[in-house]
């Protein structure tokens, strides 16, 4: 996988808040387990049983920097957000 936040926006119909030339090579779905941040995108899954929406700020603690999520947490203004629906 290799694409800008501006093409992974375009392709999930989303609205893209932020950077639109940082590139994404690969997408990390739990904060446990995130070691490197270089061109990584936390993606907050919500189910029924859990919420991703709740480990972003762990995911931005470790430098993630791209964060795709259904809503904006505004207390981190230099995050790239791609809000989907």
């Amino acid at each position: 996988m290799n694409y800008t936040t501006s093409q992974l926006a375009e392709i999930t119909n989303s609205q893209l808040i932020g950077n639109e030339n940082l590139y994404v090579k690969s997408l990390a779905y739990d904060s446990r387990i995130i070691f490197s941040t270089i061109d990584i995108a936390f993606i907050a899954i919500n189910s029924f049983k859990n919420s991703g929406e709740k480990y972003i700020n762990e995911a931005i603690e470790k430098g993630v920097s791209i964060i795709i999520s259904a809503h904006q947490i505004f207390e981190h203004p230099n995050i790239t957000w791609i809000i989907t629906e």
